[in-house]
């Protein structure tokens, strides 16, 4: 089953690249939610879908006859145009230029043409086990392969978490490829992933989920939240190969934080290599000569420098960048990242040994 779920992931993989090769002209945007109803002609046949999604509202998506339509192997169209017990989660592509205002239910949303629908059918079934939260709130849970649902006893869906990704589930080309290491560091490198673990506690998240539910103004309409925490690789050299992970907390109702994270390991033996070690300069000046770099204000400048953590750098192949987060300048309320280009900016501050290459 885990294989069949790695090969479903390649594929979509395959077909986003597929996508940004040949989207010229065209701006596609991907969105993540859940189907609340189903459109079909005259004829029965599926010719639309209207999902909630977490960051673009409620949207119609049509399907045209290009639209890669995915559905887990064990249910067909039909199961999910008469079984109504399936309301699947989606991933979607969706061409922003074909927008066009539309309504549901008597309520104002947007409608697009649809290039990849990937649905991940959840059936309404026993939950598997219940939590009790602290104010006394039980949650139902229902748990598969890639991702556990949190659910309230009224049936409202009030958080996804899709299950950490390790660099053992990316695809990479070149040098970034996890595969191209010798099999001693490769196990080095996916044994520090199994044991860091979550970044986060998914009680917490799950309280300040369910508060979040408690304040909303429109229960019956509630927007469910997800968490994310995905690594990938971002750039390499001879001697050492760089992974981001992307963490996507929630902070309020169709709102989340997003935070990059940048670990650094030693091609060879897969040893972990601390972000201060790929620097000339002492760490506690790291910020200071990094900004020092950046086109900014005064005021800009005087502000990152305060706010910088070294564990803000990330690498991707050709810049070094610092990722503030939202809330951490005094300047800037939502997030903010500075570029670096290694060749032009960072000689002098990194080792050569330490500099990513391109390709």
């Amino acid at each position: 089953m885990k294989g069949e779920n790695n090969m479903k992931k390649l594929l979509i993989f395959l077909f986003l690249c597929l996508l940004a090769l040949t989207s010229c002209g065209k701006r596609t945007v991907n969105a993540h939610g859940k189907i609340i109803a189903r459109e079909t002609d005259e004829n029965g046949r599926l010719i639309s879908v209207v999902a909630d999604t977490e960051t673009n509202g409620t949207i119609r998506l049509i399907l045209m006859e290009n639209t890669h339509l995915d559905v887990p192997a064990c249910f067909s169209e039909k199961d999910f145009l008469t079984d109504d017990s399936l309301y699947p989660f989606i991933s979607t592509v969706y061409d922003a230029r074909t927008g066009k205002n539309d309504t549901y239910e008597n309520r104002k949303i947007h409608c697009y043409e649809a290039e990849l629908i990937d649905m991940d059918i959840e059936k309404n079934n026993t939950p598997a086990s219940t939590i009790t939260l602290s104010d006394g709130t039980e949650l139902r849970v229902y748990p598969d392969s890639d991702h556990t649902l949190y659910a309230l006893a009224n049936g409202t869906d009030l958080l996804l978490e899709n299950h950490p990704q390790t660099p053992e589930n990316t695809m990479a080309v070149g040098k970034k490829n996890i595969d191209h290491l010798e099999e001693n560091a490769k196990a080095a490198v996916l044994a520090y992933y199994e044991e860091r673990g979550r970044l986060y506690d998914i009680m917490e998240e799950l309280e300040k989920a369910s508060a979040i539910y408690q304040q909303s103004q429109n229960k019956e309409n509630f927007s469910m939240m997800r968490i994310e925490q995905n690594v990938y690789p971002t750039a390499a050299n001879d001697r050492l190969i760089f992974f981001q992970t992307s963490l996507h907390l929630p902070l309020a109702e169709k709102t989340f934080t997003e935070r990059n994270l940048c670990e650094v390991f030693d091609r060879k033996t897969g040893a972990y290599i601390p972000i201060e070690d790929l620097f000339i300069c002492p760490l506690e000046e790291l910020g200071s000569q990094l900004l020092a770099l950046a086109h900014l204000s005064d005021a800009d400048r005087a502000d990152m420098e305060a706010a910088f953590r070294r564990e803000y750098i990330f690498f991707t192949e050709d810049s070094l960048c610092i990722d503030f987060p939202a809330g951490s300048l005094t300047n800037y309320k939502e997030q903010y990242i500075v570029p670096l280009k290694y060749p032009s900016d960072l000689r002098g501050l990194m080792h050569d040994w330490a500099i990513p290459k391109e390709g």
